[in-house]
């Protein structure tokens, strides 16, 4: 996330693209890095739902589960 670090859209695109691009370590990777933005941009909850999906599709259920049910 080099492009513009600071912007979340272009963190969820790019971390969307990583999704369907079969690439979920790198989404979580992408996710970490969003959450480090300062608020309101690091709460966006469509990061929690692209950390569920992604950590999801990498097999791990209980990160799954945790992103869609706490809210940072």
């Amino acid at each position: 996330m080099a492009f513009f670090p600071d912007n979340v859209e272009y963190g969820l695109k790019l971390g969307n693209a990583q999704y369907f691009g079969g690439k979920a370590k790198e989404t979580l990777d992408t996710i970490a890095e969003m959450r480090k933005l300062p608020a309101p941009d690091g709460n966006d909850p469509r990061i929690d739902l692209l950390e569920s999906t992604s950590a999801q599709a990498s097999g791990d259920f209980g990160r799954a589960f945790q992103a869609c049910n706490t809210r940072r």
